[in-house]
This record gives C-alpha cells, sequence and structure tokens, in this order.
C-alpha cells in the first residue's frame, strides 16, 4: 500500500517556475529482521514488508514524519 500526496498546479513566483502539484508517494511497510536461516536468506538479515493494520496512529505517523516535511519543502512560498 502506498500514500500519495498531490496538490492543485500553480505558478511559484519566487521559483520562477511551475509547481506540478506532485508532492510525492511514499510505501507504507516496516524493516524486520530474518529470525531463522532459510534457503534464501540468513538468520539476522533485515527484510521489508508491508504494514499488516492500516490505523490512525500509522497514518498520523507518515504525515507528520514524512508528508508535513516535503509539503514545507516543495510548497510555493506565496501561499
Amino acid at each position: 500500500m502506498f500514500l500519495a500526496a498531490v496538490a492543485r498546479p500553480r505558478y511559484d513566483y519566487h521559483r520562477k517556475a511551475m509547481f506540478d502539484g506532485k508532492l510525492g508517494i511514499w510505501p507504507l511497510v516496516e524493516d524486520y529482521t530474518a529470525q531463522r536461516n532459510s534457503a534464501n536468506r540468513s538468520a539476522g538479515t533485515v527484510l521489508t514488508r508491508n504494514i499488516a493494520s492500516i490505523d490512525r496512529d500509522v497514518i498520523k505517523e507518515f504525515l507528520l514524519k514524512e508528508v508535513t516535511p516535503t509539503i514545507k519543502r516543495k510548497w510555493p512560498a506565496q501561499d
């Protein structure tokens, strides 16, 4: 599952460029370590998997840590 953020395109007068409105897309995944050895990997290898339950706390964490800093960095200075 992915979290995507977009906005209305507009002209940024301070940068003299068009703001396309594309803020970003973030995968909702978590890292974990392999507990046992297998034919494909050894124990202790860091793996990635989807977050099993997307609830309000997960969305809030992503909004505060990922989306909000990106909005502040990319948003036109006029607005």
